[in-house]
């Protein structure tokens, strides 16, 4: 019975090898919209959440507006206490507001009629008896700077006027109080504001703009000292006047863009900026450029009468190879002759490179002179000329050829940039300028070909102001 169902699995097993059930058409339609449901579940899951938070956000702010902001809530400051007489029929002391003090007494304003109503009668009996204790001698206010509004425990039952009390004092009284201590004076506390207004201003506010507001300034050294290294990307634009080629060169110049390419070198070096007017910046320095092109697929011809040389033409000019100076290997392995043609290819590439010490005469202006500074720079950047360079590279080893052609030993370049700088520190500030330049003058004293080198550099550099 086991042998039968062994044989059974076994039947299944070889049967259903290599089986795979296809997916219905629709399967990844139900998919999308399985997917698509769950993703609109989440979305009103948020809508829901966001809602109450807004309808919560709305109640209490609501809440406190009701409670603190409304007027209805607000406490008045400039209202008056109100006078409440004791059971005992005296009247208890009236409180004078906290406000400024005039020098002398006003005469008694008349009174106007007030509405019968409680509280405009509670009001009008307020003001009558503070200026009933006023004109009476009852307040009394301290010279003292600082000093607050003071009452005198004695209340005056009448209403005195101003005349009355200056008859009173007779002469002798005054000629003592000359000599005596000299009394406080009397200070009349101003006619009360209207019940309405609610503010009592001292003095008119002063108008407040931003531009009142004390601005960061950094201040802008006139001379400033820095270096910078660069990469380059680096190639030449060429034109050939074929009039006056020479036989051997190829007069296509296609040729040349086909079997050149830019190369990649360096720059660096040091500058010194002079700070001329406002925004304006003079900046020079001394840097130290590579410039120059690679080819690529060498194709060289065996010169005639001559053993183990070769030339190869290029935009500029024709570069001797002498095979008796080259490594055994990398003749054996890169060096192959066409039969056929006379043509000798080597799969290595040739390095040309000029190296100038350049002069940079630029001017510069800042769009924005901050702690962040963004800046235009243009000029010239005239060069020395002060080494030549045509090699094989082989194994990391560095092959010289000769290059038959001259060189002038001056170059003039434009160069043009933006410059980026931070201030870290009031006089330390790193920097990044990137910056093309363009040749002026043909290289080559050779006129057949045009020879203008140009390059395309990011200088990043450090820049200290003093």
């Amino acid at each position: 019975m086991q042998d039968e169902y062994r044989n059974l699995d076994q039947f299944f097993a070889e049967s259903l090898k290599g089986y795979c059930e296809k997916p219905p058409d629709d399967a990844w339609q139900r998919l999308e919209e399985d997917l698509l449901a769950a993703r609109r579940h989440r979305r009103v899951v948020l809508y829901r959440w966001t809602a109450a938070a807004a309808v919560l956000l709305i109640a209490l702010t609501a809440g406190y507006y009701f409670a603190f902001i409304t007027p209805g809530h607000q406490p008045n400051d400039q209202t008056l206490s109100q006078v409440q007489t004791p059971a005992t029929g005296q009247p208890t002391q009236p409180v004078a507001p906290k406000m400024d003090i005039t020098g002398n007494i006003p005469e008694e304003p008349t009174q106007t009629a007030v509405p019968p109503s409680s509280e405009g009668f509670t009001d009008m009996i307020s003001r009558t008896d503070i200026r009933q204790g006023v004109s009476s001698g009852a307040l009394k206010v301290s010279e003292q700077e600082g000093a607050t509004p003071q009452l005198t425990d004695e209340i005056p039952t009448g209403t005195p006027v101003k005349d009355e009390i200056q008859k009173e004092e007779t002469p002798a009284q005054a000629a003592g109080n000359e000599s005596a201590e000299p009394a406080p004076m009397e200070k009349q506390v101003p006619d009360l504001l209207k019940p309405e207004q609610k503010n009592i201003l001292t003095g008119p506010l002063t108008e407040f703009t931003f531009e009142d507001r004390p601005e960061e300034k950094t201040t802008t050294s006139r001379w400033s000292i820095g270096g910078s290294f660069a990469p380059v990307y680096a190639y030449r634009n060429i034109q050939i006047n074929a009039e006056e080629l020479p036989p051997d060169v190829n007069p296509d110049m296609s040729y040349y863009n086909d079997s050149e390419e830019p190369m990649y070198s360096y720059s660096g070096g040091v500058d010194l900026t002079v700070q001329m007017k406002n925004k304006w910046a003079f900046q020079t320095g001394l840097y130290l450029s590579n410039l120059g092109h690679v080819n690529e697929d060498v194709i060289a011809y065996e010169v005639e009468g001559e053993k183990d040389l070769m030339k190869t033409s290029s935009s500029t000019g024709m570069i001797r190879i002498i095979t008796s100076s080259l490594p055994e290997e990398f003749v054996d392995n890169s060096v192959r002759r066409d039969s056929l043609t006379d043509a000798v290819y080597i799969s290595s590439d040739i390095r040309q490179s000029f190296t100038y010490l350049e002069l940079p005469l630029l001017v510069r202006y800042s769009f924005l002179d901050k702690r962040f500074g963004l800046n235009l720079t243009g000029g010239f950047s005239p060069g020395i000329m002060t080494d030549y360079k045509a090699q094989f590279t082989y194994e990391g080893e560095r092959i010289d050829l000769k290059n038959e052609n001259d060189f002038y030993n001056m170059i003039l370049n434009t160069q043009v940039g933006v410059g980026i700088h931070y201030r870290i520190t009031g006089s330390l500030s790193i920097s990044l300028d990137p910056a093309f330049k363009y040749s002026l003058n043909s290289i080559r004293k050779d006129h057949s070909i045009q020879y203008h080198p140009y390059s395309i550099s990011v200088f990043t550099g450090v820049r200290y102001s003093f």
